[in-house]
């Protein structure tokens, strides 16, 4: 009984410790599915925070020769009395997906890999 209370603390901070990457945690403890939604998550908070850091203009589609551009520091939303640029509230929802990707990712891997039931072949490495 030791030995599997120890080796599911192990397993939850061997977990957590790879989800220093998101979703690295979840694939070690073999859920797939779960590791590449957050992995992707965090790819597209990132991708969010450049977009709307970069100040460049972005081609969306070209019709029949003419370019179709979208400059998201160009645009603003009237919010009261105050306009709002895009690019703001890009940068404010793209870290708080970052941050929420990244913590929940650990959380769940430490969650997981204590629930996680101890296999055989780790239960008799652990007994030699």
């Amino acid at each position: 009984m030791a030995d599997r209370v120890k080796s599911s603390s192990s397993r939850a901070v061997i977990a957590a410790s790879m989800s220093i990457v998101p979703g690295m945690g979840q694939i070690y403890l073999h859920q797939i599915l779960r590791g590449l939604i957050l992995i992707l998550s965090f790819i597209l908070a990132i991708c969010i925070i450049w977009f709307a850091m970069s100040n460049k203009e972005f081609k969306l589609l070209s019709l029949n020769g003419k370019e179709i551009m979208f400059n998201p520091a160009m645009k603003a939303i009237q919010f009261g009395t105050q306009r709002i640029r895009v690019t703001d509230v890009m940068k404010v929802t793209g870290t708080i997906q970052l941050v929420f990707t990244w913590v929940y990712s650990i959380v769940d891997a430490w969650r997981e890999g204590k629930n996680q039931p101890v296999s055989t072949q780790d239960s008799s490495s652990h007994s030699e």
